[in-house]
């Protein structure tokens, strides 16, 4: 397992059952770009489910969402602040493991 960056977005939510494989965070222009990786003993519509619900729940607006096959795609926004996450089925560990990528760009940090 891989540690947040302590610059890392504190409000973006982690399953308490999922592992951290690769995470940045770098400063930008008006903001930090960060970026993370997770793997998950879950199927992929129940981990997207769980993702959706937190994001909404942390006072996120999901603006799209796709789905093509297994893999489920959402971006959402907070003020000026966005996220892009694809869930999909881990194409290494098999059925009943999913991969998680997500893309956070977080305004004024």
């Amino acid at each position: 397992p891989v540690q947040l960056p302590a610059e890392f977005p504190p409000d973006f939510p982690t399953p308490p059952a999922s592992t951290v494989t690769s995470a940045s965070t770098a400063p930008d222009a008006g903001g930090a770009y960060s970026e993370v990786s997770l793997v998950s003993e879950a199927d992929s519509g129940e981990s997207y489910g769980w993702y959706r619900q937190a994001l909404t729940d942390a006072g996120w607006q999901v603006s799209s969402e796709g789905q093509t096959d297994d893999t489920r795609t959402l971006h959402a926004t907070q003020g000026e602040s966005y996220v892009d996450l694809t869930v999909m089925p881990h194409p290494a560990r098999g059925t009943g493991w999913v991969k998680v990528d997500a893309s956070i760009w977080k305004a004024g940090t």
